[in-house]
């Protein structure tokens, strides 16, 4: 009797432990691991002599742009900076004319081996599954891949708006915060720009760090769509959707 009274006690006792932990997984408790210990030192994407030469698309003096082990979809290359930055919460205005070349570039790459679209994304923080701690974009595509950002919400009210750029908060029931981003010239994608956009699209970028860093002090994931493999919707324009407010689903491809 004793022993099977000692049995369902400590059964009782996984159970609740393993109830506690799946709770603090969904909260703040589990999120300290943005927090952890991250430098140039033991960063991987600082080891460039480890990247294999030939999983090398391009490489400039300030950028690296490479093959990612993961191979969903059918093309998965990262675009990195060189100079170490955790992410898009941690730029400074120094930054702005390279994060514009990176957006070039990735339109450079994905015009060239996803002439169907292609997606860019980029994690921020716990919330959106950050797990390197090192700025790098994904551009997806070589395959039609799920729709992602484009559908199932309204433009919102009215954040910001100069010369360059026009900012909305979208009325979303899937994200608590979705913000949409676009220039005020006409762009039609990412796929389409130049390097006479460098500057714009760094411009943008430095606006999307200080806007998820305002809404999501959690996390945040950058999208933007080019083409038809991206499901990218009519009219197109080229739009950077900031996703945030809760713990965001892993990427499905």
């Amino acid at each position: 009797m004793y022993s099977n009274f000692t049995f369902i006690t400590r059964s009782s006792f996984i159970i609740l432990l393993f109830l506690f932990v799946s709770s603090c997984k969904n909260n703040n408790v589990y999120r300290n691991y943005d927090n952890q210990p991250h430098n140039q030192k033991n960063c991987i994407f600082c080891q460039i002599d480890i990247i294999s030469k030939n999983k090398i698309y391009k490489e400039t003096d300030s950028i690296l742009i490479f093959k990612d082990i993961n191979t969903k979809p059918a093309v998965h290359i990262l675009c990195i900076p060189k100079k170490h930055i955790k992410n898009l919460s941690e730029v400074s205005p120094s930054d702005a004319f390279l994060l514009g070349e990176m957006q070039v570039e990735i339109a450079n790459i994905g015009r060239e081996i996803c002439p169907n679209g292609f997606r860019v994304v980029t994690n921020t923080g716990s919330d959106a599954h950050q797990t390197v701690f090192h700025l790098h974009y994904h551009i997806l595509g070589g395959e039609s891949i799920c729709n992602l950002a484009e559908t199932g919400f309204s433009l919102g009210a009215l954040l910001y708006k100069d010369v360059d750029m026009i900012v909305f908060l979208c009325n979303d029931p899937e994200f608590p915060v979705h913000i949409i981003v676009e220039p005020t010239m006409n762009i039609d994608s990412l796929d389409t720009v130049d390097s006479s956009h460098t500057f714009l699209l760094g411009r943008i970028q430095m606006k999307i760090s200080e806007l998820g860093k305002q809404y999501c002090s959690n996390g945040f994931r950058i999208v933007t769509n080019s083409g038809q493999d991206s499901h990218q919707v009519q009219p197109h324009k080229l739009r950077y959707h900031i996703l945030g407010g809760k713990r965001l689903s892993r990427l499905a491809y």
